[in-house]
């Protein structure tokens, strides 16, 4: 009825074919087929959203729970089929980076690779380029600092010259070896045209 009104009554005759053209559409499905450089180590699982959110406090801590409906879930290699449109596909399995993407599907075959990356290699890549960042950090502090007069042993000024060096190559070194892991153990998928 909402409908009947919205249409002036000049122009209803005009929109009801328009009107049974659109409950009779029916949209082609999308077949979703899914690859890995490395079968049978992630799955995918389809999101389908949010079902609920919860937020708690206690004691001045505030926690947020979310929980999400899983469509289909597959061990890659797989195939399933879905709604054309919109898709958040996520990938997950042990020992492995996981990774979400939302993906536009078009009717027919969507063809999809999983290139898995190792969690450990991530995580020591993250920790290394830290840990890196921060010896770089006490090289400036250092540099900036300076050098330092003392006596020595005799009772003379002896100035001490400022050991930047040690610090920058160490820096730069962790740094260095850190992004290549961190580029390794990350998780990708792509959608094949």
């Amino acid at each position: 009825m909402r409908v009947m009104n919205l249409i002036p009554q000049r122009l209803f005759p005009l929109a009801i074919p328009l009107l049974i053209s659109q409950r009779l559409a029916v949209a082609e499905p999308a077949q979703v087929v899914v690859s890995s450089t490395r079968p049978g180590v992630v799955d995918v699982l389809e999101m389908r959203g949010t079902v609920s959110t919860n937020v708690r406090e206690f004691a001045g801590v505030r926690t947020t729970t979310t929980t999400e409906r899983v469509g289909n879930h597959c061990k890659v290699p797989c195939s399933f089929t879905a709604e054309a449109g919109p898709i958040d596909l996520r990938i997950a399995g042990d020992g492995y980076s996981g990774a979400q993407e939302t993906f536009a599907l078009h009717p027919g075959e969507n063809l999809f690779v999983v290139k898995p990356g190792k969690l450990a290699a991530a995580m020591g890549g993250y920790l290394l380029v830290v840990f890196g960042v921060l010896t770089l950090a006490g090289a400036a502090v250092v540099a900036i600092r300076g050098s330092e007069t003392e006596r020595d042993f005799t009772g003379m000024e002896v100035e001490k010259p400022a050991h930047v060096a040690p610090w920058l190559i160490t820096g730069l070194i962790l740094t260095g070896a850190g992004i290549p892991l961190g580029i390794i153990g990350h998780t990708s998928f792509e959608q094949q045209k």
